[in-house]
């Protein structure tokens, strides 16, 4: 048995003093149906000010009035997607496509073999079969002349994805990182940087993305555990908690893991979606606090707000359970019309094995505030051996009452230690918890 650490839920930590306390808890915003897609959403992209979704099997352009299909890409599962000069590239599946203004278009050429990954660069498409590296001709991307392929050789793993960051390519093997620099030539124009492998892979295409002007990811070094790591120069920082790790254990298929980043109101966020959780990193906060922050993100399961793009000031995102496209709100926590719950847990309280009573306890917060109309209501468990928990005590309110004070007054008496656990719905701004505690002797 060990004591174990338990993330908030649905909320985001703020490192920032407000006369009260060092910080505060922030409700994670929530998201409004604006238009209805052809099914789960799979990935998003914005280019040229045009916003385009794999939404189901179909691939969309999401416009000022409405949702319009460009065509079928089949598979399932997220997808990759790219810009380049004239085209938007798509691999949905093994497939790869190309959206161009004449449509959308498939990559037929037998040369290119499966397409697990893709990638722009210097003018070239380039994907990756899990084996070689492969690239499109310059004059003409739906071309492959198959004698330019490359290879990661410094380590025989896969290639599990492909990505760019400062005129490198990255090549991403499961216990490795390779890069590669454009050289040019007759052949495969892309050579390894020699001495400059990172020692930890990555789990697959969807398990990485830019992160705080570097690549975040899931994955490990040879007979390590998997962590989500940040790349740094030669080597990768570990980021991820105890609990996390736990929780990566738990997943049979790390493969199906997807990562994204969101960055607005002064916070970087990492969202790390397992089958059936999402934890989310506050790289921001946690260098303030000097601590690793994560919440978990939930939508009474599993959190279904995916692939987040900015377009015209608005945070657009589609939902994996339906086909409703939308807009991230930040007045209310509600996941495309259905309420969700926040919770956190606070550490023990001790006297040194003495006892105490519990008389009296306030979560100092911005009550009343949310989409107006709304109720809110917070509820109080107790535990005393971090296992079981008592009935819950509740206090509620409406929107607009902004002086209700959050207290209770349990009396309770404990002999050795007390948790205490804090529920609710509503759009929550939580700074500070005062308990009248009397102490036994």
């Amino acid at each position: 048995a060990e004591f174990i650490e338990s993330p908030p839920v649905n909320l985001e930590p703020i490192v920032r003093p407000n006369g009260i306390s060092a910080g505060q808890f922030r409700g994670m915003a929530g998201a409004t149906q604006v238009f209805a897609g052809s099914g789960a959403d799979r990935g998003a992209i914005v280019r040229d000010g045009r916003h385009y979704r794999v939404s189901g099997t179909k691939l969309v352009e999401v416009t000022a009035s409405g949702v319009v299909e460009i065509g079928d890409v089949g598979g399932s599962g997220p997808v990759s997607l790219d810009i380049g000069f004239d085209r938007v590239a798509v691999r949905s599946g093994t497939n790869l496509f190309y959206v161009t203004t004449s449509g959308l278009s498939q990559v037929t050429d037998p040369d290119l073999g499966p397409v697990r990954d893709l990638l722009w660069v210097d003018g070239y498409y380039m994907t990756t079969d899990g084996t070689s590296i492969i690239v499109t001709e310059l004059s003409d991307p739906s071309s492959i002349e198959p004698l330019k392929y490359g290879s990661a050789e410094e380590d025989p793993d896969m290639v599990t994805g492909l990505m760019e960051i400062g005129g490198e390519v990255l090549a991403f093997g499961r216990y490795t990182v390779q890069p590669f620099q454009n050289v040019g030539g007759n052949g495969f124009p892309f050579a390894p940087v020699l001495g400059a492998v990172v020692p930890y892979g990555c789990v697959s295409a969807s398990a990485k993305c830019y992160f705080s002007s570097t690549v975040a990811f899931v994955g490990s070094a040879k007979n390590e555990a998997l962590g989500v790591y940040m790349l740094g120069s030669g080597t990768a920082s570990k980021i991820s908690n105890a609990a996390l790790d736990s929780a990566l254990a738990k997943v049979s298929d790390p493969s199906v893991i997807e990562c994204e980043s969101r960055a607005y109101g002064d916070e970087q966020r990492l969202f790390v979606h397992l089958p059936d959780e999402t934890w989310v990193f506050f790289f921001d906060a946690s260098q303030r606090a000097k601590d690793k922050l994560w919440c978990v993100a939930s939508s009474n399961g599993p959190y279904r707000l995916r692939h987040a793009v900015e377009k015209d000031g608005k945070w657009w995102v589609g939902d994996t359970d339906s086909a409703a496209i939308g807009t991230l709100v930040f007045d209310n926590m509600d996941h495309f019309g259905e309420r969700v719950e926040y919770s956190f847990d606070t550490q023990f309280l001790h006297n040194e094995g003495r006892g105490f009573i519990l008389k009296g306890i306030e979560l100092v917060a911005l009550t009343g505030r949310g989409a107006w109309g709304q109720d809110y209501a917070c509820f109080l468990s107790l535990t005393r051996d971090g296992s079981s928990w008592s009935r819950e005590f509740m206090v509620q309110g409406k929107v607009g009452d902004t002086t209700k004070r959050l207290a209770w007054r349990p009396c309770i008496r404990c002999g050795n230690y007390m948790g205490i656990r804090f529920r609710g719905y509503g759009q929550p701004g939580f700074a500070k918890i005062e308990a009248d505690v009397e102490p036994l002797a």
